[in-house]
């Protein structure tokens, strides 16, 4: 099976440089998939929820980076595209167990993690001032009713002792 790695429009990050000679890849069945040998090449096609550019950057930046410091992969080329990211690797020998296990696991909390930068970026982005009516609104809400009770009651008296 032959697979053509090219640029594309729809690349929201790239990594490295694809191969500049046409390869030829063969799937590798899953029971074959034990040890990685030295200098073998691989290419890999991650497919993920969609990725907007700068989820696609941090997930290409982590991923290779963690692959390289955990496994001693080095990834030649990386792609990261709407709904897929696409390696190509070259490893030292490297248990495939470990990383297939390992994959869903940084993606995961990549996706955490990114979620989280999103949310902090969008509470960065609220005025100042915002926050302060949402603080005054919130404690109307907790203790204005205490407060009417208490407003009411002394109406209450002043009208009581005036009607004397």
């Amino acid at each position: 099976m032959a697979v053509e790695v090219f640029e594309s429009v729809n690349a929201l990050a790239l990594i490295g440089q694809p191969p500049k000679i046409p390869l030829n890849w063969t799937p590798v069945p899953m029971q074959n998939l034990k040890v990685a040998p030295k200098g073998s090449v691989y290419y890999l096609k991650l497919d993920v929820s969609p990725l907007t550019q700068d989820k696609a950057v941090e997930a290409l930046n982590r991923l290779t980076s963690e692959m390289q410091s955990k496994f001693g992969i080095k990834t030649i080329y990386g792609k990261a595209e709407p709904n897929a990211i696409h390696l190509i690797i070259m490893g030292s020998p490297f248990s495939w167990l470990a990383l297939l296990t390992w994959l869903p696991v940084i993606l995961g909390l990549l996706g955490i993690v990114l979620f989280g930068v999103s949310v902090w970026q969008a509470i960065a982005a609220i005025p100042s001032w915002v926050w302060a009516y949402l603080v005054i609104g919130g404690a109307l809400i907790i203790l204005g009713p205490a407060i009417g009770n208490w407003i009411l009651s002394e109406v209450e008296k002043r009208t009581a002792k005036s009607g004397e």
